[in-house]
């Protein structure tokens, strides 16, 4: 089974606001998000590199899994997440070919993914998660064309460079979203489907 893409790369951080502004500040990446998972006792911010996300990770509990982490490695990579269309089936996948799972049964991670992950002692010491966004699961990408100078939206792209993520339908960009090339507005895209 053959994920879409890399959804994410985690990064463990001590101070999230201080990683924010260095991956800001150094790269001229924008934080599109900060979310807190309570029950991961994280708090976490992303930003868009192509059509893959970075994750950083900050704990919100000094005996939770990020400070564990830290203490023991200090800050760095954390995970590897990849995309799936069927969480359940890879799950099942990697379980029928001797992978150790974290989770049995997916849960739910931040922007409101299914999440499970893989014990790293099974994957060549790299905690590996997989996602799957059942938001989009059964609408098909789309793509709308620009009738003023023909640039076309691809959802399944998106627009990362402006902080919008693959998979976001055209639908679900903001009212007052323009065309990157022409500056013409939403009522001027016409479905290719």
């Amino acid at each position: 089974m053959t994920p879409s893409h890399i959804e994410h790369i985690g990064i463990a951080v001590k101070n999230l606001n201080s990683a924010i502004n260095f991956y800001e500040r150094i790269f001229g990446l924008k934080c599109y998000k900060i979310e807190e998972i309570a029950d991961q006792k994280v708090r976490t911010a992303f930003f868009m590199v192509g059509p893959t996300k970075i994750e950083l990770l900050e704990s919100t509990d000094p005996e939770g899994p990020i400070a564990r982490f830290i203490e023991k490695r200090g800050e760095g990579i954390h995970h590897l997440a990849f995309a799936y269309k069927k969480i359940e089936d890879q799950l099942k996948h990697a379980e029928d070919n001797g992978v150790t799972l974290i989770d049995t049964v997916p849960r739910k991670g931040a922007e409101g993914l299914d999440i499970a992950f893989l014990h790293p002692k099974s994957s060549g010491g790299v905690l590996i998660e997989i996602c799957e966004d059942k938001k989009h699961e059964i609408v098909s990408m789309e793509k709308y064309k620009c009738q003023i100078c023909g640039y076309i939206y691809d959802s399944e792209e998106g627009e990362p460079h402006a902080g919008i993520k693959p998979g976001t339908l055209f639908s679900d960009l903001p009212e007052d979203y323009l065309c990157p090339v022409c500056a013409a507005g939403k009522d001027d895209f016409f479905s290719l489907d």
